[in-house]
């Protein structure tokens, strides 16, 4: 009996929860006496940008409501800046036939992804992944450069606990189901997460393993989540796009998981693609497929819909910017400002817009075409004399030119005139 149980530690280490256990856990002490600089990116989407929306939307409380729209009170909207918890999201479940068909619907011409590239930015922002990060960290201490402070971002591991790791990504490697390793559970909560996480080479995880740890990193803070998604999701999901013409099932499941902490799916995913200039027609698509499948709360879209309207515009600008404006969402008036300037902009450019530009201006006149000032109105008649679409334009015509203007009274109905 002693010789089969030795049999079964031998083809099955991380078995051996006493060893491991005491392992791991003299390396989390150690951990969390020592302190961590964090090597945040530079914030897409700043605290500076909530409170401005936030504000907005006290001072439009007070203005006349929109009909037919949900009213959002400026209560509701300043909690939102300061909840962190994960909260309540209504998701559509689907499974993978139904997942199959919607990738089934996705039909992008040659011609389409050409015309998309006419709008690409002149400077593009290089893709980062977390062995980009942990190897200039690895440069920079080998050549004793910056050496002040490298000593918490970076300490020396134990050999058996890289060994553990090791070990555990292995196993995410040809991981299907089942019960996630112990030892990988604990790396959130680490200090020094980015190095254990590098250890495992997220590269090599299977699909089914890239979920389970979106799952872990969910349940950690905003920032924490953030950082994951850009560093190591958002490179396996444009890598898996590239190399499949499709995402994978359990990839898009990742992406719907991590919808629940919504301000960091949009630091970490939405706005880093969006901003990079190589984001294609289809990549573009599945990202917007997934924000349909999913409730979002107010207060994060429509700051990232103020920042969208404000950056460079690139083809997959219009795709995101449309996606979330069906929302249908009672946005302040200066998010919608700001997606109006976004269009009037373009009165004086002489490029063809592509048809994804025209149907987000086709979606945003029909949404919120009675909280569009007067001048605004006028200055689109000069927009849509510059870009002309056959069969949008003379319905975005016809719904702007009908409709009551923001600050104007409804015209009164025959009723009314009779008393």
């Amino acid at each position: 009996m002693k010789k089969a149980k030795n049999k079964g530690n031998r083809h099955n280490p991380l078995e051996r929860d006493i060893t491991e256990e005491k392992v791991l856990g003299e390396y989390e002490s150690t951990t969390k006496k020592k302190t961590k600089k964090q090597n945040q990116e530079s914030e897409k989407l700043t605290d500076a940008m909530a409170r401005k929306v936030a504000k907005a939307a006290v001072e439009q409380e007070d203005e006349e409501q929109r009909e037919s729209a949900t009213v959002v009170s400026a209560a509701t909207l300043s909690s939102a800046l300061e909840e962190e918890e994960e909260e309540e999201v209504e998701e559509v479940e689907m499974d993978e036939k139904a997942y199959a068909a919607l990738m089934g619907e996705m039909h992008i011409s040659a011609e389409d992804e050409e015309a998309m590239a006419l709008f690409m930015p002149d400077h593009v922002q290089a893709q980062v992944k977390l062995s980009d990060i942990i190897m200039q960290k690895i440069a920079e201490k080998e050549m004793g450069g910056n050496m002040e402070g490298m000593e918490d971002e970076m300490p020396e591991l134990d050999p058996r606990v890289v060994e553990v790791y090791t070990h555990v990504g292995k196993v995410l490697t040809r991981f299907k189901s089942g019960k996630i390793p112990k030892a990988f559970k604990m790396i959130a909560s680490l200090a020094n997460w980015e190095e254990m996480l590098y250890i495992t080479d997220p590269d090599e995880w299977s699909a089914n393993a890239m979920y389970e740890a979106t799952r872990i990193f969910t349940s950690r803070p905003p920032k924490v989540l953030q950082r994951f998604l850009n560093l190591v999701l958002l490179p396996r999901v444009r890598d898996d796009i590239r190399t499949n013409r499709k995402l994978n099932y359990h990839l898009f499941r990742s992406l719907k998981k991590c919808l629940f902490k919504p301000a960091a799916f949009y630091k970490g995913i939405l706005l880093p693609l969006a901003e990079s200039g190589t984001c294609t027609l289809q990549e573009a698509w599945i990202i917007c497929s997934v924000m349909s499948k999913v409730s979002i709360r107010l207060m994060d879209s429509a700051a990232a819909l103020l920042k969208l309207a404000e950056m460079e515009y690139s083809g997959s600008t219009s795709l995101f910017m449309r996606t979330l404006l069906d929302k249908k969402y009672a946005l302040p008036y200066i998010v919608l400002d700001a997606v109006s300037a976004h269009f009037l902009r373009f009165a004086r450019d002489e490029r063809q817009m592509p048809v994804v530009w025209h149907q987000c201006l086709q979606t945003f006149v029909q949404r919120y075409k009675e909280d569009l000032t007067i001048e605004e109105k006028e200055e689109m008649k000069v927009l849509m004399k510059q870009h002309i679409h056959p069969q949008i334009t003379p319905d975005i015509r016809r719904e702007l030119f009908a409709s009551r203007s923001r600050g104007e009274k409804a015209a009164p109905t025959d009723m009314e005139v009779e008393v």
